[in-house]
């Protein structure tokens, strides 16, 4: 009997706390608060004032309504749990066939759910088609494979810049192509590493090819070779 009564009170209060929040100028009758929980007016009356003394509740109506609004109350909050339902599986790119299946729900109640959140400003998040997210599936294999955004937009058949908003919209990486070195820099690279070989230092090598120690720091870095401190002969 007292996990019962604790239910009831706890059923009461999360009417009450829902009231309160969509309709705060307005007050709650207790005659129809009893009648949605299926117990009396009186029992409503002691819950409310026990919830009182913990809780912040709206107002009580003077008198019973001749319209059971708490019968919708509660059909609107079943609505609003469905709809978050609805949108956690929609930020997962659940499409509305999955959706339906998961949730036992018809197509029509997904998109009464989705346009209660997009009244509500819930959530922007747009449901995308079986084929944008084929399309962007085939992107992210590309995209982990390495290649790079031309080498996706030439496989897939599809416009660089589309290839570009999708990685976007699926927060992954632009793998770029290397750029081609200057001939300058391959001869510097090949003279730092033949001089390096021989076994002379950064300073003897900047003397040598005539750049800053600086630069051929940066060079043997570049190019994973041991720095040499000083000469070996």
């Amino acid at each position: 009997m007292a996990l019962s009564n604790q239910s009831t009170k706890l059923r009461l209060l999360k009417l009450l706390q829902y009231s309160l929040a969509t309709q705060p100028n307005t007050a709650v009758s207790l005659s129809e608060l009893g009648r949605t929980l299926s117990i009396s007016r009186e029992r409503v009356r002691q819950l409310y004032r026990q919830l009182a003394m913990q809780y912040t509740l709206p107002p009580v109506k003077k008198g019973g309504s001749g319209i059971n609004r708490y019968n919708q109350v509660v059909v609107k909050a079943e609505q609003w749990a469905l709809a978050q339902q609805v949108k956690a599986l929609r930020e997962k790119r659940v499409h509305y066939k999955q959706i339906q299946k998961k949730l036992g729900i018809s197509r029509y109640q997904i998109s009464q759910a989705i346009k209660q959140l997009r009244r509500a400003k819930d959530t922007v998040f747009r449901l995308p088609s079986q084929k944008t997210l084929a399309f962007e599936a085939e992107v992210r294999k590309y995209s982990k494979q390495g290649m790079t955004v031309a080498e996706i937009a030439r496989r897939t058949e599809r416009p660089v810049p589309t290839i570009y908003d999708v990685l976007r919209r699926l927060k992954m990486p632009f793998n770029h192509a290397p750029r081609p070195k200057r001939r300058d820099t391959q001869a510097l690279e090949t003279e730092v590493r033949t001089y390096s070989k021989q076994g002379m230092t950064v300073a003897e090598i900047a003397k040598k090819v005539r750049k800053p120690p600086r630069t051929i720091y940066t060079v043997l870095h570049r190019l994973g070779v041991h720095l040499r401190k000083r000469s070996n002969r």
